[in-house]
């Protein structure tokens, strides 16, 4: 399986980028049908919060920072892709090489370990 360094790399920059680009084409807190669908509101709302980070400047996040820093590397992976690049779940398990649905378990695993540990 792939996943994303958990580094601040220029790809992980680029898909960002990507990402903020689409999130101002829309209204503010949106999020994807589908996290708002399979997740809590507790998730959805962490969801939209680590996304609005993301926008920013991730950079110099404190809510990015210290994802990147507990998240191991496939949660880190699920976590930027969804709500930093707006990805879809089909998109992110094309794009990592992951079998079909790990990305919302993955995405589900890394909202529940950031909210455990106080991050948002």
């Amino acid at each position: 399986m792939k996943y994303l360094e958990p580094e601040i790399s220029p790809l992980l920059l680029e898909l960002l980028e990507q990402g903020a680009a689409k999130s101002r084409r829309r209204l503010p807190g949106y999020m994807q049908p589908s996290v708002r669908h399979h997740f809590s509101p507790t998730n959805v709302e962490t969801a939209e919060a680590f996304a609005d980070a993301c926008a920013v400047n991730p950079t110099e996040s404190p809510i990015f920072l210290e994802a990147l820093a507990i998240l191991p590397a496939g949660l880190f992976s699920a976590l930027v892709l969804a709500c930093g690049a707006r990805m879809r779940f089909e998109e992110i398990e094309k794009f990592l090489d992951w079998p079909a649905r790990s990305a919302k378990l993955a995405l589900h695993m890394a909202l529940t370990e950031i909210q455990r540990r106080g991050v948002i």
